[in-house]
């Protein structure tokens, strides 16, 4: 059975994450696949880079949650749930983080030093983004990136 109504033709999903405190809850991050994903072909057609969608209904249709994003001009490669809060979000793409606090309703930049300008993971992306915890329980968020390294945010205060 086709699990894509509402999502745009020709994306590459690089990640589909199921909410544990919100089973019917899944999250989509893609690619455009269009010319095989090139950025400066889709770019120059005005064409969206990427797409981050929220089912609500275990993927049986997904919704755009975009806003505060920038899909011009941005590729989005993965996404991760916080543990104790299942509103807040964190997103990776190829200009740096975004975080949610609404449960992708809204998205804003959450970038704390990181490089913003090229972080272009083109083909080879994999599983970028993870949350973890320190000796002390307290969580925090990696992110790697293709030449620059780990990227750590401490997200016990938040």
């Amino acid at each position: 059975q086709s699990r894509n109504k509402g999502l745009p033709d020709e994306q590459w999903p690089f990640q589909v994450v199921i909410d544990e405190d919100k089973p019917n809850r899944m999250f989509v991050v893609t690619k455009n696949g269009k010319n095989k994903g090139l950025i400066d072909e889709n770019k120059s057609k005005g064409e969206d880079l990427g797409y981050v969608g929220r089912s609500k209904n275990r993927g049986q249709s997904w919704k755009k949650i975009m806003v505060g994003l920038k899909p011009k001009a941005e590729e989005y490669y993965a996404l991760v749930i916080h543990p104790d809060y299942s509103d807040l979000l964190f997103l990776s793409t190829n200009k740096g983080m975004y975080a949610s606090t609404n449960g992708g309703n809204s998205w804003t930049p959450f970038n704390n030093g990181l490089p913003t300008t090229n972080n272009q993971m083109r083909d080879n992306v994999a599983a970028n983004l993870k949350i973890a915890e320190d000796a002390k329980g307290d969580p925090y968020l990696l992110l790697s990136l293709n030449n620059y390294g780990i990227w750590k945010a401490d997200l016990s205060g938040l």
